[in-house]
């Protein structure tokens, strides 16, 4: 498996808070490496293509979204953090909310219309308030917001990938079309943030007869991309 995992987002932030560098987290839901590497070959992720390659990165078995999650937020496995399916929401061990807490640091959870976990501070809940059947433009508007309020670190959940995989198949055309709409938004926050940026996922996603799932030990499921790249540089 790869060396990385999606539990280096925790060590990651918790490195640059110590040494008071500002955190931003893009989280983007159903994710993986094949999804990835698609994208960014065939013209629908340019601004995810113009940075350097992804790390592959393994998530957590069970590999759904509050098991990968519970690991990002805690550096931590299923079996300490006490996440490891859709059933817990409740962390055993402390976060990485707590961590910046503890350091005086500002800290935001942005999510989509559903609280996922319960962290030590509330997340920005988002309605689809377009009927768009997404979140993610009410999430990226929220994002966008939050960047001139000072916090240390944002962590932001964009949901649409994984909904639209769910429906159409991890890599339909319109699954691609939801990452090229993510990858926008990526650009968008990457160039306004003076920090450091981690991007990850939860998880991945397979093919179905009915369109995708997720939550099996298959490479589409477990391996998704991981960068850390320097926000603020106006390219």
């Amino acid at each position: 498996p790869p060396e990385t995992s999606v539990m280096n987002t925790f060590y990651d932030a918790q490195n640059f808070l110590e040494k008071d560098e500002k955190v931003l987290i893009l989280f983007i839901d159903g994710f993986g490496y094949h999804q990835y590497f698609k994208a960014i070959n065939n013209g629908y992720a340019p601004f995810l293509k113009s940075l350097p390659l992804a790390n592959k990165a393994t998530t957590v078995y069970k590999c759904v979204t509050n098991a990968g999650f519970a690991a990002m937020i805690t550096g931590k496995s299923p079996e300490e953090n006490g996440v490891y399916s859709r059933a817990q929401r409740e962390l055993k061990v402390p976060s990485i909310f707590a961590l910046a807490r503890d350091l005086g640091k500002s800290s935001v959870l942005i999510e989509g219309d559903i609280k996922i976990l319960n962290t030590e501070i509330e997340p920005i809940l988002n309605l689809d308030t377009n009927n768009s059947g997404t979140t993610d433009e009410e999430v990226f508007e929220t994002s966008i917001y939050s960047l001139d309020k000072n916090h240390d670190l944002i962590m932001v959940h964009f949901h649409g990938v994984d909904d639209m995989g769910h429906n159409e198949g991890d890599l339909d055309e319109k699954t691609m079309e939801r990452i090229a709409l993510a990858d926008d938004y990526i650009k968008e926050l990457a160039i306004n943030w003076k920090g450091k940026i981690i991007i990850t996922s939860d998880h991945g996603m397979h093919s179905t007869d009915t369109g995708g799932d997720h939550g099996s030990f298959l490479y589409q499921d477990m391996i998704v991309p991981y960068l850390l790249i320097e926000g603020g540089d106006g390219q």
